[in-house]
């Protein structure tokens, strides 16, 4: 495939690997659905067939960001384009960093500034979408200083992460023009008010910038050293009193320096914000040896003290919990266990972790035989429909079987239901209709 280069490298405009697939689909004259189902998900380990409504909606977010997917179209691309710089194109470099769930990283929907496609398109620039703006954080344009958008002006949808055709700048529902705007550019207006949304997207649009370089500072054992300082300096070696000067909650920060836990983005853009420091300048420089916090955030949360439970009461709960892991043929989420012993979960699991940590597993396993059972009736009851239907009338279009299997609440759809109709063709030598 073409060598193509991403846009925006070392700026705050850095191309996103998703805007990046639909630019390579149309240096080939191809959609990127094609791109994707033909060449891209075969070479990597994505266990997706091919692109469908959910994945090019809601699961392809996840490629620019640091998880599975990320990593697999990374690889794809570059071994299909011979490049080695597409890591960058996603938050790959801050996986050590960053929690590997990525919450309230990644925003649920693609989002776009009407005026930079306005303006790119009167330098005769190709239209592509950055990577700052699928962050949550980043909330306006850092050029124009407007709120993004995430609704067509036209028909008010959402836009998928892997588009329909191959102009980001157009919407894929109803091909109107995104780059259209509703009121003048205000920046004063637009900006957000608070100081916190301001810092929060300037500091991701740092780290970005910083992707190609940031393996040398972004590791986890620097975050672990950062944090160490920090206890020195604001609480003289108590975690208790650092977290009390920061306005955060007990223990906020304990699991991240002790547990090897990584922090999720929303958690450490506040304790930068507090020091006053971003993210990189945190990881990058030693912090100095005074600091002043910032005004705090909210107010200090107070903690309901967790009444110890007697010998007495302890050997109910624990009898009551083995209850629930001996049925037979049933088993129930922990939040249901809870609301039926009339305890919150956090109680149960804070003062009877192994327990719970069975009920977990014994409901984990419940569920997935349950998934199992019901995708064989299903199999079962495809092999037999289509049966009575071959049976009476070899030559039987396949619409036909459609509306059997839809009355029984069975989409043709899946793989495990075309095996079947497959099978059963097999066993009356029926050839699939022409089209």
């Amino acid at each position: 495939m073409f060598n193509l280069a991403p846009i925006g490298k070392g700026t705050i405009h850095k191309e996103a690997l998703s805007s990046y697939i639909v630019r390579l689909a149309r240096a080939h004259s191809v959609s990127p659905a094609v791109l994707c189902n033909r060449e891209l998900l075969p070479a990597t380990e994505i266990q997706v067939r091919r692109v469908v409504n959910n994945f090019s909606m809601t699961y392809a977010k996840t490629v620019n960001g640091l998880n599975k997917y990320a990593t697999e179209a990374t690889k794809g691309l570059q071994l299909l384009t011979g490049r080695k710089d597409l890591e960058s194109c996603t938050l790959l470099p801050w996986k050590e960093v960053l929690d590997n769930k990525a919450v309230g990283l990644l925003h649920p929907h693609p989002r776009w500034c009407p005026a930079c496609f306005i303006g790119w398109r009167m330098q005769s620039k190709d239209p592509y979408w950055p990577l700052l703006w699928f962050l949550s954080p980043a909330t306006q344009c850092p050029t124009h200083g407007k709120l993004l958008e995430e609704h067509c002006p036209h028909c008010g949808s959402h836009q998928p992460f892997i588009p329909k055709h191959n102009h980001l700048d157009y919407c894929s529902r109803c091909g109107e023009s995104l780059a259209f705007l509703t009121d003048p550019i205000n920046p004063r207006k637009e900006f957000p008010g608070k100081a916190i949304s301001r810092f929060a997207s300037e500091s991701v649009a740092e780290m970005i910038t910083r992707n190609p370089n940031a393996h040398e500072f972004a590791t986890h054992a620097r975050l672990t050293e950062r944090l160490r300082e920090l206890i020195r300096i604001l609480g003289d070696g108590n975690t208790e009193e650092m977290h009390r000067k920061l306005g955060l909650r007990q223990k906020a920060t304990t699991s991240w320096w002790r547990d090897g836990e990584r922090p999720m983005v929303r958690s450490l853009l506040v304790v930068c914000y507090r020091i006053n420091t971003t993210p990189v300048e945190l990881l990058e420089k030693r912090l100095p040896e005074t600091l002043e916090p910032r005004e705090r955030l909210f107010p200090q949360p107070k903690l309901a003290n967790r009444r110890p439970p007697s010998m007495k009461e302890a050997d109910q709960l624990r009898q009551k919990l083995q209850e629930f892991l001996s049925l037979e043929g049933a088993a129930f989420p922990l939040v249901e266990v809870a609301r039926q012993m009339g305890h919150p979960r956090t109680y149960l699991k804070y003062w009877f972790p192994n327990e719970c940590r069975a009920i977990c597993d014994h409901f984990r396993v419940f569920r997935r035989n349950r998934s199992i059972e019901r995708k064989l009736r299903f199999i079962s009851e495809t092999e037999m429909i289509a049966r009575e239907i071959f049976s009476v009338s070899p030559n039987a279009s396949i619409k036909i079987v459609q509306e059997r299997l839809k009355a029984r609440k069975i989409c043709l759809a899946w793989p495990e239901a075309q095996a079947a109709i497959k099978r059963v063709r097999q066993e009356y030598r029926v050839l699939p209709p022409r089209s």
